[in-house]
């Protein structure tokens, strides 16, 4: 019965596992003033060479592709599904790509539009809808329309942008990479002097004004503190003497801060770079375990009751074998008795005949 349970279970999933972002554009009936003029998906990566931004977009983790056009009066409306690698990406290409600051949705977890292009990012899905002399909301019905398809929204960002501090912070500045591929491709090869090819990292900028100072804050956040010391450490000598530049280093994260800054400006804003971690004990008995034999009382007391419960089974299984030979020796008993009685039983005649 299981079994089936789980075929059954497997039939029910494949065709929302195999369903792609062309599955969330809007039903033909429910915007009739819209004609459809092409549709376009692919999962191929290559086909990305012919989509704007195409690069960019393999670069944060591609997964899949779809394009719709409509015609609509005089004028035309395309929308963009592109699902990615998970939600840090999608967010990526929002703030990287947006024509507006990043505003919270709906539609999608996160939006950036103007009057011509809409974007937003839900999950790992990332929308672009742009369109040419379309009148009233028409976009914006449209986009509410996907993404009411894609499911629940979250109001979430990366945790490294959360990280950014707020006092001064221009929000239609910020900028945010899940790699060092989505750097390299969107600055054109040109990267500051502190960001180094070859070490697996993430980087959120943002520009910041404060106190009549303004310049830009990176942050860097890598996979272990050891490996963010050891990255500031070896980038701290090499900054050149009367540089704007102010760095800081605060667990895995590391931060610059470049431009006109007074020291009391720079220190404000880099005293908000901090990371703290927070450690829950899964069992806690008010102390430290106590230790037996060198042996700690959680890990002896797992090992007692593992011996007890085979100890167990070795009883049960005795008890099991001497029930059975018990059963086997009376039956045997009663089978002998059976046949000797019916020997007593027996009538012998004898004949003489002559």
């Amino acid at each position: 019965m299981k079994p089936t349970w789980i075929l059954a279970l497997l039939i029910f999933l494949a065709p929302a596992a195999a369903a792609g972002p062309a599955s969330l554009f809007p039903a033909p009936d429910e915007f009739p003033e819209l004609r459809v003029e092409s549709d376009k998906s692919f999962e191929d990566p290559a086909g990305l060479t012919a989509v704007e931004n195409g690069r960019l977009i393999s670069d944060v983790g591609f997964d899949a592709y779809a394009r719709r056009s409509w015609r609509a009066g005089g004028g035309t409306l395309s929308l963009e599904i592109i699902r990615v690698l998970d939600f840090r990406a999608a967010y990526s290409l929002l703030s990287l790509l947006r024509p507006a600051p990043v505003l919270a949705g709906p539609p999608g977890d996160v939006r950036a539009g103007d009057g011509g292009t809409l974007l937003f990012a839900q999950g790992r899905t990332f929308v672009r809808l742009r369109g040419r002399d379309i009148p009233g909301d028409l976009p914006e019905r449209v986009a509410r329309s996907v993404s009411e398809r894609i499911g629940p929204r979250e109001e979430r960002v990366p945790a490294l942008v959360a990280r950014l501090p707020e006092p001064g912070r221009d929000h239609a500045t910020l900028q945010y990479f899940p790699g060092l591929a989505p750097l390299l491709t969107h600055s054109a090869g040109r990267m500051p002097d502190y960001v180094r090819p070859g070490i697996d990292m993430e980087i959120a900028r943002a520009g910041y004004l404060l106190d009549g100072s303004r310049g830009t804050l990176t942050l860097l956040d890598f996979p272990t503190p050891q490996i963010a010391e050891a990255y500031f450490e070896e980038f701290a000598p090499r900054a050149a003497p009367g540089a704007h530049l102010y760095g800081r280093q605060a667990g895995p994260l590391v931060a610059f801060l470049e431009g006109e800054w007074t020291p009391a400006a720079a220190a404000e804003v880099l005293d908000q770079v901090r990371y703290s971690y927070s450690v829950r004990w899964l069992e806690d008995d008010k102390g430290s375990p106590g230790i037996l034999w060198g042996v700690p009382l959680p890990l002896l007391r797992t090992i007692v009751h593992s011996l007890i419960f085979v100890m167990l089974l070795a009883a049960a299984s005795l008890l099991a074998g001497a029930l059975v030979a018990v059963f086997v020796f009376r039956r045997r008993q009663n089978r002998l008795k059976t046949e000797r009685v019916a020997d007593d039983d027996a009538v012998f005649t004898r004949l003489r005949l002559r």
